[in-house]
């Protein structure tokens, strides 16, 4: 320092004077300098400037003061998915890489998002609802429509109107038409569908799969110009008995005739028309109340039948017909049928007119008549742009009923690039439940195997012990001890889960015994073989003296009243909606050198969602059998280590089957860390876990989320994101930029979707990672599902 006192200690820093007075010293009658010093070299007040604060903090305080400093980056372990959508720096994410780095300490990854966007329906587009109708613009979550099979379904999401969206009108075979946005999914068969330049000309046999409106219009007719496009009619409405004033089958009648009462209504006829006038029928055009239209199967079966019993016709094998001179009840005819599931076609008086004289006609299919119950789509064209909006319903599919004629309409490109970045590093891929296919195309496209699962082809054997079965001669008699009991365990768990998605609910206590029991009995007799569930049936219906002690039961009368229910639950199992897929032996057993194993199941799904999810089930616990197998010979130095991603799409679709489903998949995914397997759980909202039966499934589901190290969140609205911050922290930032990516606020036509390719990854209580994914030529045909789905339709490849 200047001037300091003698003995005040050593220099901190050397000034060496000019000649004659410095400046600011006080000898030289100058004045003092500021604090700062004068503006010219050397007038500092001191030749030593005091170093500034210094500071420790961790990485995310440190990156609280971005961006006027540099944090540490984005993670460079993994495969890359994109770029930072702040930074520009390549964001990379992989489970397994991450937890080996000690970024996380768990490989479980929970993707969480919107299937898509601009999946809108006209504003003004009626929807059937338990009460009648509602216009898709008023539903609200907690509304009830109705899906795919009739059952009346919860709205769990709704978007904000769109407009400026590119809208198209799509006309069917019956006349309806439904204006819809241009991204808006559909679920279709595409017998012949238009085939892109890159592929070879199709081979005949329809395709079902989801396409949007416009690939729909790209693709509308096949060959001699036939339409190649059709949507299965919907099933029956489900819906409660109510009372009705009238007897179905006498309105229907007094309907039919046109108001006459003849034959046994007429000793009713005074009571019936106060029931008349009071449900409106003797004012004006006649019409079916709509108290009619919403009761019972069994109560609108009657009415369609006392309507077609008085002045029906059949024009032809399985088809009905029945006119009548007004346009309202003939619409309502329509519907009435509609509601139970036919195809019903309404055909104006000619001259599109309605002359007096002149007759509505409604022709009406059976279930079982016409072109296989479905709607051909015959028309797209490009409409002025409209209102849009979409909703998310709480379905299998994500279909819900839409129009006059209650058409099915619907509601992982990340997942695919780690896929890729997982084969590529020499990780085995499985995709335990294809149930779209998502996946299938990829799976071919690297080398991998492909198992199609369903009646008539590939064949999973619940008792299946796969590849641990082929470790246990290897082992010493303890550690072989051990593992016979985790199989057990298996076995069992996967049993009772198919019998309780069976039922419904839950086995007793009793019958658990005595299936374990019949299970340990197999596995003597096998010696050394795969028991299979027909081999339970048998042995329990034979009750063999170690069975009827584990009933409690010496008695044999009193024996068979014990396994009556869980005897016919098995039969159920082999005979019953899930028959053909689990009443034999595994077909095709997993490869397991093969980069990437997508298992198959959208041919199950189109059986019936017990099938869909008994399949489901199945594969999730013989995909962890691989990984458990390939981890136990790893330990005996038997062979190398393998690590495993396992990829579990549609999560929520398993776990909705029946009550306890959840704990079931629940024991299967707590271990993964030791057994070298990431899990990535994909579903489309939190909604999808809410609807589960109880609220112990419900609490336990969530749990998923919360045990997954890594959420990724993808354009979810506002009050979804409430929910998500309940179980992974939020910061306001990070909730207003996902729910930006949901909905825009205006459109202009063809404009990108903001959400289209952006993510948020978040850690623990990390600041979320905003990564955006860009494809590469390579990937747009691959990674894309509706081009993957065309492409195998057109070629007639497998998986279609």
């Amino acid at each position: 320092m200047r001037d300091l006192p003698a003995g005040a200690g050593p220099p901190v820093a050397a000034v060496t004077r000019r000649p004659g007075p410095a400046p600011g010293d006080p000898a030289g009658g100058l004045p003092l300098p500021p604090a700062w010093g004068w503006r010219v070299p050397r007038g500092g007040r001191a030749a030593y400037v005091g170093a500034a604060a210094e500071f420790q903090a961790t990485t995310v305080q440190a990156c609280g003061l971005w961006p006027f400093i540099a944090g540490a980056g984005a993670p460079v372990a993994g495969t890359p998915v994109g770029r930072h959508q702040l930074s520009g720096e390549v964001v990379c994410l992989d489970p397994l890489a991450w937890m080996r780095a000690g970024l996380v300490t768990n490989p479980g990854m929970f993707v969480l998002g919107q299937p898509g966007s601009g999946k809108a329906l006209d504003v003004a587009t009626q929807v059937p609802v338990p009460a009648g109708w509602a216009a898709i613009g008023d539903l609200q979550p907690g509304d009830w429509v109705f899906d795919e099979h009739g059952r009346a379904v919860p709205v769990i999401a709704a978007s904000d109107v769109m407009t400026g969206r590119p809208c198209l009108e799509v006309t069917f075979d019956g006349g309806t038409s439904i204006t819809a946005d241009a991204d808006h999914q559909w679920l279709t068969s595409a017998a012949a569908a238009g085939v892109p330049a890159r592929a070879s000309p199709a081979v005949p046999g329809p395709a079902s799969g989801i396409r949007t409106t416009r690939q729909i219009m790209d693709t509308l007719t096949g060959p001699g110009g036939v339409p190649a496009h059709s949507v299965t009619a919907a099933g029956p409405l489900q819906l409660p008995g109510l009372y009705l004033p009238i007897p179905p089958w006498l309105l229907g009648a007094w309907l039919g005739g046109g108001g006459v009462t003849p034959g046994e209504m007429q000793a009713r006829a005074p009571a019936m028309r106060a029931h008349l006038d009071r449900l409106g029928l003797l004012d004006g055009p006649p019409g079916i109340p709509a108290r009619y239209l919403r009761a019972s199967c069994a109560q609108r079966r009657d009415l369609l039948a006392g309507i077609l019993d008085t002045a029906g016709h059949a024009p032809a094998p399985g088809v009905a017909a029945w006119a009548c001179p007004g346009e309202r009840l003939a619409r309502d005819v329509r519907e009435l049928a509609a509601t139970l599931g036919h195809r019903a076609l309404l055909a104006p008086p000619p001259g599109g007119q309605d002359p007096p004289g002149g007759e509505w006609t409604v022709i009406i299919a059976g279930r079982r008549a016409g072109p296989g119950g479905r709607w051909k789509v015959t028309r797209v064209r490009q409409v002025p742009s409209r209102p849009v909006r979409c909703i998310q319903v709480a379905t299998d599919a994500g279909l819900f009923l839409a129009g006059p004629a209650m058409i099915p309409t619907h509601n992982s490109t990340l997942v695919k690039r780690l896929a890729v970045g997982a084969a590529a590093r020499g990780d085995t891929v499985l995709v335990l439940g294809d149930a779209r296919p998502d996946y299938t195309p990829l799976a071919e496209h690297l080398g991998g195997q492909v198992i199609r699962v369903g009646r008539g082809m590939d064949r999973l054997n619940p008792l299946d012990a796969g590849p641990l079965g082929s470790v246990l001669p290897r082992l010493a008699a303890a550690d072989a001890g051990q593992l016979r009991a985790e199989i057990r365990a298996r076995r069992l768990s996967l049993l009772m889960a198919l019998c309780t998605l069976i039922r419904g609910r839950p086995l007793r206590n009793a019958e658990e015994v005595i299936l374990g029991r019949a299970v340990d009995l197999l596995d003597v007799r096998a010696g050394g073989g795969q028991p299979a569930v027909p081999d339970v049936l048998r042995v329990i219906e034979d009750g063999p003296e170690e069975l009827r002690a584990a009933a409690r039961a010496a008695d044999p009368g009193r024996y068979r009243d014990q396994v009556a229910d869980l005897a016919f639950t098995l039969d159920l199992l082999l005979t019953g909606t899930l028959a053909g897929v689990f009443d034999a032996q595994t077909t095709t057993a997993i490869d397991l050198s093969a980069p990437m194993v997508s298992v198959d199941i959208s041919r199950a799904g189109a059986a019936g969602d017990k099938l869909l999810t008994a399949a489901m089930l199945c594969t999730w616990a013989y995909g962890h059998a691989v990984a458990d197998a390939t981890s136990v010979l790893a330990s005996l130095g038997l062979t190398g280590r393998r690590s495993y991603m396992a990829v579990m799409d549609e999560l929520w679709r398993a776990l909705r089957g029946a009550p306890g489903l959840v704990e079931y998949a629940d024991s299967l995914t707590r271990l993964n860390r030791a057994k070298g397997m990431a899990s990535i759980m994909i579903t489309h909202s939190l909604a999808d876990l809410d609807a589960l039966p109880t609220e112990e499934d419900r609490a336990k589901a969530r749990g998923f989320l919360e045990r997954s190290a890594i959420t990724v969140l993808a354009a979810l609205p506002p009050r979804e994101l409430a929910q998500v911050s309940k179980v992974t922290p939020l910061t306001g930032p990070e909730m207003d930029l996902v729910a930006s990516w949901s909905a825009p606020e205006s459109w202009r036509p063809g404009a990108r979707h903001p959400g289209r390719g952006r993510y948020l990854i978040k850690t623990g209580g990390r600041l979320g990672i905003p990564a955006e994914l860009a494809l590469v030529p390579g990937e747009r045909h691959l990674f894309d599902t509706d081009q993957a789905i065309r492409t195998s339709a057109a070629t007639g490849g497998p998986g279609m």
